[in-house]
């Protein structure tokens, strides 16, 4: 477990603040096939840990950050807009940051996956005072809050 932490520049801060996920979140609401039917709240959930994530990823570079599933959705969405990633890449990290897929689907991954995602969760909690577990109970949660209030803006 790494608990060496990188100061964070406010600059570095403000420019994931405005790291433009519009088109992202759109895809993630759109029906599917094209996308995956999010309700706007599950989306909602998914920015605020996606953007938490983004900050861990600086804060800790050497750590090996593991996604919640929430998260993981809007980080494909951002890595397919090939002309945008690469600028907030920049613009945040000073680089590059790859995102491998395939991690978990080893055994050597599927091992190690619980242990890295325990230790990403306690980075959360440390840092934002929130588990990121709980992410997706929280969109639901949200989703069933407008229902059962009318609806909000329907």
């Amino acid at each position: 477990m790494l608990n060496t932490t990188t100061p964070v520049s406010t600059g570095v801060l403000q420019a994931i603040e405005v790291i433009d996920l519009s088109k992202a979140k759109t895809r993630l609401m759109a029906p599917v096939p094209q996308g995956k039917g999010w309700s706007f709240e599950k989306v909602q959930v998914a920015e605020k840990f996606y953007r938490r994530f983004l900050v861990l990823a600086v804060k800790h570079p050497k750590a090996k950050l593991i996604p919640n599933v929430l998260v993981d959705e809007l980080w494909h969405q951002h890595v397919l807009d090939t002309r945008q990633y690469p600028k907030d890449c920049n613009r945040v990290f000073g680089g590059f940051m790859h995102h491998d897929p395939y991690f978990g689907t080893t055994s050597e991954g599927e091992q190690q996956l619980p242990v890295l995602f325990a230790e990403t969760n306690r980075l959360f909690c440390a840092e934002f005072g929130e588990n990121c577990i709980t992410a997706e109970p929280m969109a639901e949660l949200l989703q069933a809050a407008k229902s059962c209030n009318g609806g909000g803006d329907d």
